[in-house]
């Protein structure tokens, strides 16, 4: 069997049957330098370019359905990322930043609501929603056209009103919330009123027994 992107072939007896596979340290490259996102998403794996190439069972083992909870995450990350970015170095922008948050708002929610005792990650999952919403905030005040576009493709409901009308009760409805102050007034000035009488007469009583 021929090499895969320069890789040793070895064999290996898997019940009795001679199976070829290529070696792992061509599956598996350790990176030593670092790099920025951006360059690392210029980069191209050797593995995922020849993943098709690999036997069914090498696909199996590397298929993400296999990968723990954080790698899944970090792939929805950088999928977020590569989907919704403006440039080729683009990380920071508010698309960018509202889709990363919406991938780990939807792992948190599935989580919170499986634990739902998990107070942590909750007061986590509120911070996230506010954060993101702060961000939607400031992008409809720069772009109107950007806001929508990204709402749409996020499937996330219109619910930033930058200007939220003032709301007018009807007259009775006013009336009425007048009257019943105006009643809790009325009864905490006849308690202190009794109160205060009541002190007046048992000091008099008081003199009297003297």
């Amino acid at each position: 069997m021929t090499p895969l992107a320069g890789g040793q072939v070895f064999r290996a007896s898997v019940t009795g049957t001679a199976r070829s596979f290529p070696s792992f340290p061509a599956l598996f490259q350790v990176r030593m330098q670092t790099s920025t996102p951006s360059e690392e998403a210029q980069q191209v794996d050797p593995v995922a370019e020849n993943f098709s190439q690999f036997p069914a069972t090498i696909q199996r083992m590397l298929s993400l359905e296999n990968a723990c909870q954080m790698e899944k995450n970090k792939f929805a990350i950088r999928n977020a990322i590569k989907d919704y970015r403006l440039h080729e170095s683009d990380t920071g922008s508010p698309e960018v930043q509202v889709a990363i948050l919406t991938e780990r708002i939807k792992y948190l929610t599935s989580h919170v609501q499986v634990h739902r005792k998990d107070k942590h990650n909750a007061r986590g999952l509120t911070q996230m929603v506010n954060d993101r919403k702060s961000l939607l905030k400031y992008l409809r005040r720069e772009s109107e056209e950007r806001y929508r576009a990204l709402i749409t493709r996020l499937g996330i409901r219109d619910a930033i009103n930058l200007n939220p009308q003032r709301v007018f009760l009807p007259t009775d409805i006013a009336k009425k919330a007048a009257e019943r102050v105006r009643r809790k007034l009325d009864l905490a000035k006849a308690k202190v009123v009794a109160a205060a009488g009541g002190g007046a007469v048992s000091k008099k009583k008081r003199k009297g027994r003297k």
